[in-house]
């Protein structure tokens, strides 16, 4: 019986910790990976990411029962483009970027009937400066998913399968929702990065800061910097594909900031305790996980009863599955 592929392509830090997480998942399945820088694609070998490096794309994506995407947001409308005549029929395709809206369209009006795509955003990113993939950067993580009304039940299943394979919790969300909320929670903080950085620099040289602010840059400064991919395309595309959002959130910060340079100019002790003192309540709610009843029972009735695994799914086990009528093979809406 031939072996279940799962094709990466993109393998920085969330598509070679994927990789790694679905090795050490379900060894059975054969990974395969891709991406064009040739360091990337042998670093993940070498860590046992992927148990093969494809140099060519096509090669790469027509191999694939599950096709998972996790390049910067502009390359997966190239990816689409390049790969969809070649594409075989029945196969699940997702991606990992962090804007969904645009990457949904792109999927139906690009892709061919005959594959499906589910649409996935990860919450996860590097820890501190620390970019080594790793098996575990899933766990525990809420991970986006959003798929189209005509999407059929078992490709859902198949990226539900993926997303708990390698311990996330799937959370259904609209793409444009998403693109909002998450405007505010992820990529509001790589912009608020960006303009701290540019106030430390000398004017016109990103290259140097000037001694007497470098000399004071310690643990809290490099916190409020950092970013969550060593790969600067990703903000940038975030930006193009999810520009109107952050936009709007990049003006709420600025009234925000307003709010708080008045409370400081005005130097009243009891305004400035009640400030930190609701905002240290705030973080403290903001750093529990949040578990959501609904989306779980909205799991499991996508998993349903009886329901196999992802090992199933893509035809690892001999075994036949149960009959639950005929799927759906409508397009993407």
């Amino acid at each position: 019986m031939a072996r279940a592929v799962i094709s990466i392509v993109g393998l920085g830090l969330v598509g070679a910790s994927l990789g790694l997480a679905i090795r050490k998942a379900k060894p059975e399945i054969e990974v395969l990976g891709h991406d064009l820088n040739a360091n990337a694609a042998k670093q993940a070998l070498k860590l046992g990411a992927i148990e093969k490096s494809e140099w060519n794309l096509i090669n790469a994506c027509e191999k694939a029962n599950l096709l998972v995407l996790a390049t910067p947001a502009m390359a997966i409308k190239e990816i689409f483009q390049l790969t969809a005549p070649y594409l075989p029929e029945g196969q699940v395709i997702t991606d990992t970027a962090g804007s969904k809206a645009q990457v949904m369209q792109w999927a139906d009006e690009l892709l061919p009937a005959q594959v499906s795509f589910v649409g996935g955003d990860p919450m996860v990113g590097a820890n501190g400066n620390d970019f080594t993939p790793r098996a575990d950067l899933f766990q525990g993580a809420t991970y986006c998913l959003s798929s189209g009304t005509a999407t059929p039940n078992n490709a859902i299943q198949l990226v539900v399968g993926l997303v708990e394979l390698v311990g996330a919790t799937p959370y259904f969300v609209d793409p444009s929702e998403h693109d909002s909320f998450v405007a505010m929670t992820d990529h509001l903080s790589f912009m608020v990065s960006t303009a701290m950085l540019r106030m430390a620099v000398a004017q016109g040289e990103p290259s140097r800061i000037p001694a007497d602010i470098h000399h004071l840059i310690g643990a809290t400064f490099r916190r409020a910097t950092g970013f969550s991919s060593d790969d600067p395309q990703t903000f940038r595309d975030l930006c193009l594909t999810n520009r109107d959002a952050i936009a709007r959130r990049l003006d709420e910060m600025s009234a925000s900031l307003a709010d708080l340079s008045a409370v400081v100019r005005e130097g009243d002790s009891q305004k400035l305790d009640a400030l930190f003192n609701g905002i240290y309540v705030t973080r403290q709610v903001a750093s529990r996980p949040y578990h959501d009843p609904d989306q779980e029972a909205q799991s499991a009735a996508i998993r349903m009863p009886g329901a196999f695994g992802i090992g199933d799914l893509l035809g690892i086990h001999p075994r036949k599955a149960p009959d639950k009528g005929k799927e759906a093979n409508g397009r993407r809406k």
